[in-house]
Formats: C-alpha cells, sequence, structure tokens
C-alpha cells in the first residue's frame, strides 16, 4: 500500500514538473482510452483537450489483467 502511494506521489510530482517545463510546446497526440480515462473531467485534470472523438473497436485484441 504504501509503495503505491508513494508511486502515485511521485508520478503526480513527475507530471507537474513536465507540465512546467513543456507549458508553451502544444502537442498533439492520439489517444485510445477505455475505462475512466474516457471522462471529460479526468482529461480536462489532466490538461487533455480532445480535438476529436469517435468510438473504436479494436479487433482481434483482448484486455487482460496479469495482476491480482
Amino acid at each position: 500500500m504504501i509503495s503505491a502511494i508513494l508511486w502515485r506521489i511521485f508520478f503526480d510530482i513527475e507530471n507537474i514538473r513536465w507540465c512546467l517545463k513543456n507549458n508553451r510546446q502544444q502537442k498533439t497526440v492520439n489517444y485510445f482510452a477505455f475505462g475512466a480515462n474516457l471522462d471529460r473531467e479526468t482529461l480536462r485534470e489532466r490538461l487533455i483537450t480532445p480535438l476529436s472523438e469517435k468510438p473504436f473497436t479494436l479487433k482481434d485484441h483482448a484486455l487482460s489483467f496479469s495482476h491480482t
């Protein structure tokens, strides 16, 4: 549990550092998401502004989790 909390703290710190360093550069990337990462409020908190949205099905692939 402690390692997960520490990971999240360091992840957020690195995100803030990256945003401060790159705040003047607008970048366009393709973003494939599922679950909570489709939530507009979550994207806004992560400073992601979709230029367009469209549903997509990734055929011949499966989502699996190998962790308990």
